[in-house]
C-alpha cells in the first residue's frame, strides 16, 4: 500500500514537473518574443533624417581645408538658382527666326543645270547695289551662308528689307545667268565693337493700330530673349530701341510699353539694367517698325 502511494506521488511530481517546464519554456519565448519586436523598432526610431541637406549644399560650401563659407547674402545665391533652374529655360521657338549667318538655297540648281563646272553668286539689297559675292568649282553646294556684311566687312544686312542674288553657273552646255525671286530676313544677330546686336523684324507682330501681339508673333521676341540668355548680359546694361512703323506712330508708347513688360516677364534682369528708348529714322530708304537690342 505504501508503494503504490510512493509511485502515485512519484509520477504526480513527474507530471507537475513536465508542466512547469513547459510553463518556463513559454514565458521564455514570449519575453524573447517582446525582445526582438522592442529590438527591431529601436534602430528605426533611431534614424536621423536631414531634409534640408539641398539648401545646406546651397548655403555652405565646403573647401578641401574644411573652411565653411557664408555667401554675402543669400539674395545672391537664390537669385543665381533662379537664372539657372527657372526663368532661364529656353522656350523652344519653330520655325528659326533670327540668324547669325543667312542661309541661301542654291543646292536645286544642281538639278536644272547638269555638269556644273563653275558657279557665281551676288547679293543684292533692294535698290540694286551688290552686296557681297561667292563663287566656287565644280558642285553647287545646298546653301550658302551669308554673314550679312558686304565686300568692305560692313554688317549692312536690314531684317525687313528685300534681297535677291544673282547666280551665274558655267555647266556642260555652256554658261547661264538668271536673278532668284526676292527673300527677307526676319532678324540677324551680330557682334561689333565689342556689343551684341540683335535686330528684329517686328512689324507683324502687333495688331494693326493697337499694342496687342498677334497670336503666335511674339515668337521673334522670345527667340532674341534667348540669344540674351545665352550670352549672360546680367551684369551689363541692355539697350533697346524700338523703331515705329510711321502709319502707327500713335501707338508708339503703348508698344512701348508692352514690350518692356513682356521682355521683364521672362529674363531676370534688374530694372536700371533695362533700357527702351524710342528710334526715328531719318532721310530716305525703306522704313520698317523694328527692335534693335544692344548688350555686352
Amino acid at each position: 500500500m505504501k508503494l503504490n502511494n510512493i509511485l502515485k506521488l512519484g509520477l504526480l511530481a513527474g507530471f507537475l514537473g513536465i508542466l512547469m517546464s513547459q510553463t518556463q519554456e513559454e514565458v521564455e519565448v514570449t519575453a524573447k518574443a517582446e525582445f526582438s519586436i522592442d529590438d527591431a523598432v529601436k534602430p528605426i526610431t533611431d534614424v536621423t533624417l536631414a531634409p534640408f541637406e539641398p539648401v545646406d549644399s546651397l548655403l555652405y560650401r565646403k573647401e578641401k581645408n574644411l573652411e565653411v563659407r557664408l555667401p554675402k547674402t543669400i539674395e545672391d545665391e537664390i537669385r543665381k538658382v533662379i537664372k539657372l533652374e527657372d526663368l532661364f529655360l529656353r522656350q523652344p521657338v519653330f520655325p528659326r527666326n533670327i540668324y547669325d549667318k543667312v542661309p541661301v538655297a542654291v543646292g536645286q540648281f544642281n538639278k536644272k543645270y547638269r555638269g556644273i563646272k563653275a558657279w557665281t553668286i551676288e547679293i543684292y539689297d533692294s535698290w540694286g547695289k551688290k552686296l557681297k559675292s561667292y563663287s566656287g568649282k565644280g558642285k553647287l553646294p545646298e546653301y550658302i551662308y551669308w554673314d550679312g556684311k558686304d565686300e568692305s566687312g560692313k554688317v549692312v544686312v536690314q531684317p525687313g528689307e528685300l534681297y535677291q542674288y544673282r547666280i551665274t553657273v558655267d555647266y556642260s552646255r555652256g554658261r547661264r545667268t538668271e536673278l532668284s525671286k526676292p527673300f527677307t530676313v526676319k532678324g540677324f544677330y551680330y557682334q561689333d565693337g565689342g556689343y551684341n546686336y540683335v535686330v528684329l523684324d517686328i512689324s507683324d507682330v502687333f495688331e494693326r493700330g493697337f499694342a496687342v501681339f498677334r497670336e503666335g508673333r511674339e515668337d521673334v521676341i522670345i527667340e532674341a530673349l534667348n540669344i540674351l540668355k545665352e550670352h549672360f548680359p546680367w551684369q551689363s546694361p541692355i539697350e533697346m530701341t524700338y523703331y515705329p512703323n510711321p502709319r502707327d506712330m500713335m501707338a508708339m508708347e503703348a508698344r512701348m510699353s508692352t514690350i518692356k513688360q513682356f521682355v521683364k516677364s521672362r529674363l531676370p534682369v534688374e530694372e536700371g539694367n533695362l533700357v527702351l528708348k524710342p528710334g526715328y529714322y531719318s532721310g530716305g530708304g525703306i522704313k520698317i517698325e523694328k527692335l534693335v537690342i544692344k548688350f555686352k
